[in-house]
């Protein structure tokens, strides 16, 4: 079987390397799913509790700046999840796996076949590298978010 993995895209020095992690429900809903050698814009959410910086297509008070820039790799986030005392899903620790891809998925799955008692992977998200050209990184002006989230007060 042929992978579709493509070559690696030079990047020289006038870049910088833009590590963005990409929730699945943001592709699903609206943003263009990223592909290696494609270009792809994304607000970045900076400072997140779990050390990574996340990237939205919806706006929010939290963003710090917006960058665009040629999709160097993609790596599908999968991770188990497992229903807590009260009911509600939530992922294992330490079951997170990253698998390289060369383009994200229109649609994720696993979240459908979760059952009471079962612990379930599920396709969670993307984690991509972006090679944004130095200093064309737009700062974030609170007054221009269009959108605002209960979980962004």
């Amino acid at each position: 079987m042929r992978h579709r993995f493509t070559e690696p895209t030079p990047v020289d020095s006038t870049v910088e390397i833009v590590s963005i992690r990409i929730a699945a429900w943001e592709i699903e809903c609206c943003a263009s799913p990223p592909q290696v050698g494609g270009q792809s814009t994304w607000q970045l959410l900076e400072g997140e509790s779990d050390g990574h910086v996340w990237g939205t297509a919806h706006g929010g008070k939290r963003i710090t700046r917006t960058v665009t820039g040629t999709v160097l790799s993609v790596h599908l986030l999968t991770q188990n999840y497992r229903q807590d005392a009260v009911g509600v899903w939530r992922p294992v620790p330490s079951s997170a796996v990253l698998q390289r891809i060369w383009k994200s998925p229109r649609w994720f799955r696993g979240s459908e076949r979760l059952q009471y008692g079962e612990e379930r992977r599920v396709q969670t998200g993307v984690a991509i590298e972006l090679a944004v050209p130095r200093g064309t990184a737009v700062p974030n002006v609170a007054s221009s978010a269009e959108y605002v989230f209960l979980a962004d007060l």
